[in-house]
């Protein structure tokens, strides 16, 4: 049966009521999950994966896209004690011989001793593994100069070039931002200027470091990057280019067998062939073998949709979308879960298929979305895609409240 995916509203809540995205996204967080996606606002996304260049237009590169369940990179509390200088310069250390003082409810950095690239800094207390947000302001310089500001693992006085979570140098007035990874509970925030004379200064003000909460998806590697695309309703998605593009996913958005999970895909597949997995988590065990501790949802050659899991010990359980076919061009949404020994397949709001099977686990979990990475082969994606995924099973109102969300923004008829 060839599946019908005429574009037609996905439903929407009542004008006095909470809109169908709101009611999503915090289904997804209640569920322990997360959304990498493309809503109207561009806050969140970047080109880089340091989080420094936003990525805004269809066609920029897309190096960082933060966890759109909390909106557009919600953020925890604030970790900079006095980051607006309200209270002076307390909290923050002179290194390098530098001169500090208090301009104007800003803080001034002033090369002294005849030592350039003075500064001062601020320990920050982080959680190893999660990713952070640094904002800051420069001011106003001196004649001639510019100033940076970096994250470190130790203080001015002592931090090497091996020290540096982000270093961002020769700036002029402007704000900056940028994003990294606790690899320690402490971390410094630097704020210095760049060379220079003695006497010269730069001002800074407005020194922000907060959590970015969920979970980021990031790619280094430009040639490996997706990319915005405009999709056929106004709205925007991730495009795969079906060679090499591929997003990873930090620790917290690996799945588990040992866990009930759940992954939802909105895609429009653009050009055959067209095999390749929307959202794959995998775990290789000890000796080698590719466990997939939850679904990698793809597409077959013959375009047949597919979710499998796979333990340690290579047992299986597979479900396809029956004999509905996916049109290269037309939005689908595809929702597979896990709950107890039971794993299963929708498309479009409607099942597709069940299998009961009990699974092991496995080891060195890693995530990612847009290409199947196994030992022996790699499956790219080749096409536009919004992904979500998440540990639990979900209510019946949870999960159609997701699906009609990611059906409505990929444009896709929603059967169920």
């Amino acid at each position: 049966m060839q599946l019908s995916s005429t574009r037609v509203s996905a439903g929407r809540a009542s004008a006095s009521g909470p809109s169908l995205e709101s009611l999503a996204l915090a289904a997804i967080r209640r569920n322990n999950g997360s959304l990498w996606g493309l809503p109207a606002s561009n806050a969140g996304l970047f080109t880089d994966s340091a989080g420094t260049t936003p990525a805004t237009a269809v066609g920029d590169v897309l190096g960082l896209v933060t966890d759109r369940a909390y909106g557009s990179g919600g953020l925890g509390p604030e970790l900079v004690s006095n980051g607006h200088f309200d209270l002076g310069v307390v909290g923050w250390t002179a290194g390098r011989s530098a001169l500090l003082a208090h301009s104007s409810g800003r803080l001034r950095v002033t090369n002294g001793g005849g030592i350039t690239s003075g500064g001062a800094d601020a320990p920050i207390t982080c959680e190893v593994g999660k990713t952070y947000r640094v904002a800051m302001q420069i001011a106003n310089v001196s004649t001639g100069r510019v100033g940076f500001f970096r994250v470190a693992d130790k203080n001015l006085s002592t931090a090497g070039v091996n020290d540096f979570r982000v270093s961002v140098q020769l700036r002029p007035v402007g704000v900056y931002t940028a994003i990294f990874t606790a690899t320690q509970t402490q971390h410094f925030v630097f704020a210095q200027v760049d060379g220079g004379n003695n006497g010269e200064w730069v001002e800074f003000d407005n020194f922000s470091v907060r959590e970015v909460l969920g979970n980021q998806a990031t790619q280094p590697t430009t040639a490996s990057k997706p990319v915005i695309a405009a999709l056929p309703n106004g709205k925007r998605a991730m495009k795969f280019d079906g060679s090499n593009d591929l997003l990873n996913l930090g620790p917290g958005a690996v799945l588990s067998n040992a866990s009930n999970h759940w992954v939802c895909a909105a895609f429009i597949l653009d050009t055959l062939p067209g095999t390749g997995q929307l959202l794959s988590i995998y775990s290789s065990s000890n000796t080698g073998n590719d466990a997939v501790l939850a679904p990698y949802l793809y597409l077959r050659d013959d375009r047949l949709l597919v979710a499998t899991w796979r333990d340690q010990a290579l047992v299986e359980a597979t479900v396809t979308a029956g004999s509905g076919n996916i049109t290269p061009g037309l939005p689908y949404v595809a929702y597979a879960y896990k709950s107890g020994t039971t794993h299963g397949l929708r498309l479009n709001g409607v099942v597709r298929g069940e299998i009961t099977r009990s699974l092991g686990g496995g080891t060195t979990n890693t995530a990612n979305i847009g290409m199947i990475v196994r030992s022996a082969t790699t499956n790219p994606f080749n096409g536009k895609l919004i992904a979500a995924s998440g540990q639990s099973t979900l209510s019946d109102t949870d999960r159609s409240t997701i699906e009609r969300y990611l059906a409505q923004q990929i444009g896709a008829q929603y059967l169920g």
